[in-house]
């Protein structure tokens, strides 16, 4: 971008994220930042968060003694989570966000497993792997951002083992919503509504191009799985009640209180656009 053109959506999207505060956000006892797995008995963001985090740990097959490689990290909660449940050997875990790299670093340092979590501000489009460095890798509610997702996959498959495993929980296109009953302006409101991830528009494309994608890359044994039922509208609902949570009032503030009553004031709104989207885990597999 030069310096005289205006950002796009997804360059404002990606620079907002060294200015989370993470302890201003939906969660209250950790700094997840995704829209959450919200099946079971979850009650709370935090909750709904872990639950995303270990249904990608899961699906992924993590086992003890793994080497992992998370692209697209946060501020890192869901690799301590993983590290300590499932005994990952390590974990390399990828951020372009300075701040967010930063504090992760800072936390594994205060945890004591600095040695096992590298945290690293690099892109995992740009970020050249070392042939079978990995067991899985896995990318949560982050690779709808990566410019673009083939050539994150790509980059997968090398850095994988034979018989390694990618596992993502993602954002798409919604295959079944009918986009011939909108115009090409009202689609692009769609793909850059508040909980599509604004991706690039060469990102912008349904579970069934998905699938395609990782196949031709080289994964086999190729699933990608619709949760959206589970995730957008519990997380909305829980999002419009905190805003009136007296507690989640005064730990935010005022003017993050404000900013997200503003973005939340249409939700019949949201709720249309969200009818275009879909939420995704994708497995597949590096051949033996």
């Amino acid at each position: 971008m030069s310096d005289s053109a205006q950002p796009t959506p997804q360059e404002q999207i990606l620079s907002s994220y060294d200015y989370f505060d993470p302890d201003t956000l939906l969660t209250a006892h950790s700094s997840y930042l995704n829209l959450g797995y919200w099946a079971g008995e979850c009650a709370t963001a935090d909750d709904a968060s872990i639950a995303l985090a270990r249904l990608l740990a899961e699906s992924a097959g993590f086992r003890p003694g793994d080497r992992v490689l998370d692209a697209g990290f946060g501020f890192g909660d869901q690799d301590f989570y993983w590290l300590e449940n499932w005994r990952l050997k390590n974990i390399t875990a990828l951020n372009i966000g300075a701040n967010q790299v930063k504090i992760a670093r800072r936390r594994a340092a205060e945890r004591g497993v600095g040695d096992r979590i590298d945290f690293r501000q690099a892109s995992a489009t740009d970020e050249a792997p070392r042939p079978g460095e990995f067991d899985r890798v896995v990318a949560l509610e982050s690779a709808f951002h990566f410019d673009t997702r083939e050539d994150f996959f790509a980059r997968a498959i090398e850095s994988l083992r034979p018989g390694g495993t990618i596992a993502t929980a993602d954002i798409l296109k919604r295959d079944s919503f009918d986009f011939g009953s909108v115009t090409p302006d009202e689609e692009v409101k769609i793909r850059t509504s508040l909980f599509s991830g604004v991706p690039p528009v060469r990102n912008w494309y349904g579970a069934r191009v998905y699938a395609e994608k990782l196949t031709e890359a080289g994964f086999v044994d190729v699933s990608v799985r619709s949760i959206r039922e589970e995730v957008f509208e519990p997380f909305l609902r829980y999002s419009l009640a905190m805003l009136e949570d007296p507690g989640f009032q005064e730990r935010v503030g005022a003017e993050n209180l404000e900013m997200s009553r503003g973005m939340l004031a249409d939700a019949p709104q949201i709720r249309r656009y969200v009818e275009g989207l879909d939420y995704v885990v994708a497995v597949a597999t590096k051949p033996a």
